[in-house]
């Protein structure tokens, strides 16, 4: 049977809050970065994460795979009645390409997800998204009058780790340009494939 002084530091090392009266001990936990300081005062544990909030960025890769020939799409950049969209573009057969950075910041022990934020950000924590206007709305005279929602869902702070650990990495997704309908694809990707880890080409 594991004794009293085993088993705190085994919860310690797994990020668990204890409780008890030791010495102070500094122990290791799986993440070098991080370190934990158990004190004399029962019932409290003190965590100190470095830098725990330190804004980083991060650089996505859309890739809109075969959208409606001649519709002009575009990332949105700001909301509300104060946005631009840029990086318009318009395809004859082939897929479109839209580069953006976005930055992420937030409290590993409250947070369960990455806080995103920048001008291409919009919704809420937990369901932001990014948005393609698409014909009028990207500045064309069209019939089409749409946006499409890309979820910044799925991203982990295990993703976060990988990318901050190697800058030559990015977060790429593939979303389909055309709806069943032969129509530019509008309104939340479904299905979304998710962002995976790619090498910046």
């Amino acid at each position: 049977m594991l004794s009293e002084r085993c088993l705190i530091l085994l919860l310690a090392m797994q990020g668990r809050f204890v409780r008890g009266r030791h010495a102070i001990m500094r122990i290791p936990t799986l993440e070098t970065s991080k370190k934990m300081l158990i004190t004399k005062k029962p019932d409290r544990i003190y965590r100190y994460l470095p830098k725990s909030n330190k804004i980083m960025e991060l650089s996505l890769h859309i890739i809109l795979e075969k959208p409606t020939t001649g519709v002009a799409f575009g990332l949105q950049k700001g909301s509300g009645n104060k946005y631009e969209t840029v990086q318009i573009q318009q395809s004859d057969s082939g897929d479109l390409h839209f580069y953006l950075t976005v930055t992420t910041k937030g409290d590993r022990l409250k947070d369960a997800s990455p806080r995103f934020g920048g001008p291409f950000i919009q919704g809420p924590y937990m369901g932001n998204f990014i948005y393609l206007d698409i014909g009028t709305l990207a500045g064309q005279v069209s019939p089409w009058n749409r946006r499409l929602k890309i979820p910044m869902a799925g991203i982990t702070w295990k993703t976060i780790d990988q990318l901050k650990a190697d800058p030559a990495l990015i977060l790429q997704t593939n979303v389909a340009g055309t709806g069943k309908d032969g129509s530019p694809n509008c309104a939340t990707v479904k299905p979304f494939n998710g962002w995976q880890v790619a090498s910046q080409k």
